[in-house]
């Protein structure tokens, strides 16, 4: 994969990613994500084989806990001003 093209930056700014001397800002991240089918949070994990364990993980813990999928279920069928006044509610509180 041509980085260089596909983001419309400099080698060196490149170089700069790849020795850890520049940091990429969301933009590009945003774009190395998208060429990689991946998520910006697993480009920053440091260790991206316990992340996907983790992640999925918590999605099976998730699936099978009743609260939390029937809250899931509750969140589903809600628009997005009932979500924001639950969550501001449970700020509170």
């Amino acid at each position: 994969m041509n980085w260089q093209n596909l983001l419309v930056v400099k080698r060196s700014t490149i170089a700069g990613y790849e020795s850890e001397e520049r940091e990429p800002s969301y933009k590009i991240l945003k774009k190395i994500a998208d060429a990689l089918g991946a998520s910006i949070d697993s480009l920053l994990a440091h260790d991206y084989d316990n992340y996907l364990i983790s992640e999925t993980q918590i999605s099976k813990e998730i699936l099978n806990n009743k609260e939390l999928k029937s809250l899931f279920n509750e969140l589903k069928g809600m628009d997005s001003n009932n979500i924001n006044f639950y969550s501001k509610v449970n700020s509170i509180y």
